[in-house]
């Protein structure tokens, strides 16, 4: 098994609080702070040293364990007067694209479930709208998307009309779906 060496990074602060650079590799000189002097061999410093120039080791910080559609960025450092800075992390959240089903494809997965008369003889018993019953609504669509508001409920009621269980719903969604 080969073993990487990776290069430490850098960031540059002027103030030793705000940041001034992304995460880079060390230059090879830099310049006192404090006196204007150029510093030659940065790579031979210490962490202090490097700070005086202004030029922190970035240390990766704890980051946490993302969750579901989760995402960890690092969003800042901390710095400490040993001259490090740890990375700080924000969450932010990865939009999860709706699902959408072929409607002809919904059809013949619930026909091979032997129960595509149930599902229009259901859908024809209610009314989403005056005058306007679910029926129609399901004859009018060309595509069904997950996103629309009454698709859970409506994915749970059709369940218990049509006597189907979870893993039967799942296949015919499986079936239908349009990738």
């Amino acid at each position: 098994m080969k073993s990487i060496l990776l290069a430490a990074l850098f960031i540059f602060s002027g103030d030793g609080a705000t940041v001034g650079s992304s995460p880079r590799e060390l230059p090879t000189q830099g310049v006192s702070l404090a006196t204007g002097r150029v510093v030659v061999g940065l790579h031979a410093l210490g962490d202090a040293q490097r700070a005086e120039c202004g030029w922190y080791r970035v240390l990766p910080g704890e980051k946490p364990v993302a969750q579901s559609n989760e995402v960890w960025r690092v969003s800042g450092y901390t710095f400490s007067t040993n001259g490090t800075a740890t990375a700080q992390y924000a969450c932010s959240w990865r939009r999860v694209a709706p699902k959408t089903y072929s409607k002809l494809r919904l059809k013949l997965a619930i026909a091979e479930l032997g129960k595509l008369a149930e599902l229009e003889a259901w859908l024809g018993s209610f009314e989403v709208k005056p005058g306007y019953t679910a029926l129609a609504a399901w004859n009018d669509a060309q595509d069904i998307s997950d996103a629309f508001e009454g698709f859970a409920q409506f994915r749970e009621a059709a369940k218990v009309a049509l006597g189907v269980t979870e893993e039967q719903c799942q296949a015919v969604l499986r079936a239908a779906e349009v990738k």
